[in-house]
């Protein structure tokens, strides 16, 4: 589950009622790209974290983040802007799939083309079927290093205020259409 940060900001109440004087597609518009411009600094932040703590081999993860974003109607009450920064998921040759390694704890598992013969050498013929060493966790426990999270949370105002100016703009602009 992802994480999720919901904020309540003064002085929108007035955002919100100067864009319900607006067309109802010129205030979707409005609010879609004012979380683009939002999304954008946040985007430029988790980007600068991960260049600052990883070394580029490909760059992958670097080239690898995406952004969605969708209104959510709550009928009279308004509209909710949604915008998600995470991972490109699909697979392919430019799918940074070790960026949630890299994010959150994790097991490292070792190669499994072990023989029957070796393994029972070792004494290690039983350990993973039935009965104890079942529960156990396998493999050596990597400490995840977060870089997405703590960038967009140290970032958050600087977004906010991206957002704001972004729609004062906007509804500037289309005031009289």
């Amino acid at each position: 589950m992802p994480d999720v940060t919901t904020t309540k900001l003064e002085g929108w109440e007035q955002f919100e009622r100067n864009l319900n004087k607006l067309n109802e597609s010129l205030a979707k518009k409005g609010s879609m790209e004012a979380a683009r411009a939002g999304a954008a600094v946040a985007l430029r932040a988790i980007r600068e974290r991960a260049m600052s703590m990883f070394k580029a081999h490909t760059g992958r993860l670097f080239r690898g983040f995406a952004v969605s974003s969708k209104i959510y109607y709550h009928g009279l009450a308004g509209a909710a802007v949604w915008f998600k920064i995470g991972l490109k998921t699909r697979p392919g040759k430019e799918a940074p799939w070790y960026g949630r390694l890299l994010e959150t704890d994790h097991y490292a598992v070792g190669s499994r083309k072990r023989s029957a013969l070796g393994r029972l050498r070792r004494g290690l013929a039983g350990r993973r079927g039935r009965g104890e060493g079942r529960d156990r966790p396998r493999g050596n426990l990597i400490k995840g290093r977060p870089f997405m999270g703590p960038a967009f949370e140290a970032n958050l105002q600087q977004a906010l205020q991206a957002m704001a100016n972004k729609l004062r703009s906007f509804i500037e602009t289309h005031r009289g259409a």
